[in-house]
């Protein structure tokens, strides 16, 4: 600002009140450190119904149906119910399962484990969360849910699958999906 006597130069501050007008676009290209943020989605439904456990969970679809999106990014990709991940990072994995049943108690889980030794071995303790269904007569119906967060580090070693357990009568497509976001670098 010459008018006050004041010259900015490279070695200057310039305290922000003194900026007014149009100012020049500023460009982030030479940020560092800072993550794109949620840069994957995908979202997958059962294509066909089943009775009882199953580990790992098969027949999946990208859901893209009525209007919904399938997500956006990368895509997972599934063979025999064994789930690979497309890139490294922080990954939260949802899955959900719509069962029904008639005149019996039943208790059921979904959930995901993982593999970091590219499916030898998975975890042996999963965090599960039950539905639990008293005798009833009549038809019930329920949903079970189960949201967990991996760090994946190696997408050569790491794999997940979904499990269902407790002897669910009916597992439907109606409600049972599986859905995946990148939420930041690792």
């Amino acid at each position: 600002d010459i008018a006050d006597g004041t010259l900015v130069t490279s070695q200057s501050t310039l305290d922000a009140t003194k900026l007014s007008g149009n100012l020049p676009a500023i460009s982030g290209a030479a940020l560092t450190g800072i993550s794109a943020g949620i840069t994957a989605l995908n979202v997958w439904y059962l294509t066909s119904d089943f009775s009882g456990n199953s580990d790992p969970v098969q027949n999946w679809a990208k859901y893209s149906d009525k209007g919904n999106t399938a997500g956006f990014g990368s895509d997972m990709t599934e063979s025999s119910g064994i789930w690979t991940f497309p890139s490294t990072g922080f990954w939260q994995v949802h899955c959900q399962a719509y069962a029904w049943g008639s005149t019996s108690t039943a208790s059921y889980s979904i959930h995901s484990v993982i593999s970091t030794d590219s499916g030898s071995n998975y975890e042996t303790n999963p965090r599960r969360s039950f539905s639990n269904i008293p005798n009833l007569s009549g038809t019930w119906y329920g949903q079970n849910s189960n949201t967990f967060y991996y760090d994946v580090t190696n997408t050569s070693t790491t794999r997940l699958k979904v499990v269902v357990d407790g002897s669910p009568p009916n597992i439907n497509t109606g409600g049972t999906f599986i859905r995946f976001i990148r939420l930041a670098d690792t």
